[in-house]
This record gives C-alpha cells, sequence and structure tokens, in this order.
C-alpha cells in the first residue's frame, strides 16, 4: 500500500522551510533597518553637536578678535589725540602742513593702521580736517557717518580729564563700524599749555 501521507509531508515541510526562510529574511531586514536608522541619528546628532561646538569657538574668536581690534584703536587715538603736538597744531588752528603733508596725523593712519577715515571736530562740532582712506576730504564727520555723532562727541570730551578714549560699533549704511574717538589734549607735554 502506498503512503498517502509522504505527499502531504513533503508539502507541509516544504511550507514550513519557505515560511521559515521569510520569517529570517523580514528579521534581517527590520535589523539591518534600525541598524541603519540608529547610525544615521548618531551622525546626526554628532553632526549638530560638531556644529554647536564650531559656532561657541567661532564666537570666541570673534569676540576676541573684537576685543583686540578695539583696544589697538583705542591705544592709537590716545597716542594720538593726547600728544602735545597734536595739541599745538589741530586744537586752536588746523595746520595741515605739519599733519597732512608731513604725514603727522596723515596717509599713514590709513595704509598702517587701516583707519577709514580720520576726523578733527571742533568745539562747534564741526570738522576742520578730515582724512578719508588716507586723503584729504572736505566733508563732514556727521555726512560720512550717515548719523549724528553729539553723544559720541560728549562721550570723548568727558574722558579728556582721564585721557580716555571712546570707542564705539554704530551701523553705517548697514555695515557695522567700530568708531573711536578722543578729545585732543597736550597730554604730559610740560611746554604744552592748554587754553
Amino acid at each position: 500500500m502506498p503512503n498517502t501521507f509522504a505527499p502531504i509531508i513533503r508539502n507541509l515541510s516544504q511550507r514550513t522551510s519557505l515560511s521559515m526562510a521569510r520569517t529570517s529574511l523580514f528579521q534581517c531586514v527590520v535589523l539591518l533597518a534600525c541598524v541603519f536608522a540608529a547610525a544615521s541619528y548618531s551622525l546626526v546628532y554628532l553632526a549638530q553637536e560638531l556644529n554647536r561646538f564650531e559656532d561657541s569657538e567661532s564666537a570666541f574668536y570673534t569676540r576676541k578678535a573684537v576685543q583686540s581690534l578695539e583696544k589697538s584703536q583705542r591705544l592709537t587715538v590716545k597716542d594720538y589725540a593726547f600728544w602735545g603736538d597734536a595739541y599745538k597744531h589741530l586744537h586752536v588752528s588746523v595746520d595741515t602742513d605739519w599733519a597732512y603733508t608731513r604725514e603727522n596725523v596723515g596717509p599713514t593712519l590709513f595704509h598702517d593702521f587701516g583707519f577709514q577715515g580720520v576726523f578733527v571736530v571742533n568745539d562747534l562740532d564741526r570738522t576742520v580736517y578730515a582724512l578719508v582712506e588716507g586723503k584729504l576730504q572736505p566733508i563732514e564727520l556727521t555726512e560720512w557717518l550717515d548719523q549724528p555723532v553729539a553723544a559720541l562727541l560728549e562721550q570723548a570730551r568727558a574722558g579728556a580729564a582721564t585721557d580716555t578714549p571712546v570707542t564705539t560699533f554704530i551701523n553705517v549704511r548697514g555695515n557695522p563700524t567700530l568708531v573711536a574717538a578722543a578729545a585732543i589734549t597736550p597730554g604730559t607735554d610740560p611746554s604744552v599749555i592748554a587754553d
């Protein structure tokens, strides 16, 4: 008598093998998807952390560079403003020959120090001497900065007693601009008498 159960057993064993292969394949795909998702999440997280670190480091170095620039400009302005010769030649009357031609307060401030503009303003807040990019120009400080500067001049004049220059950032036609100002005084020169 032939075995009538053999085709049924063969059919069941094939179905079980196929079903096990499908289940194993599905589990491998799910496992690979989980690994890929975890790796992607880790990559995005690390990239964001790296960006945050770079941003904070860039901000730190930018602050240091700006502080260094401010300090440099304050020292340069202090050297020029609290100087007896500058007081003699720029305070009561402006000696353009001494200032510009002999380059005491001339083009070297642009070429060597990068000062885009150098202005001497009298007690009536009128510009009496102006250099723009190292060249003499007949321009008012308020016109060049495109805004009033009375508050800045007042701060600079207030610092004259202690020989303290003022620096501040202002917005000039959409560009942040560092402005340094100080009142011209005889400084420590005993040969110059303040009027």
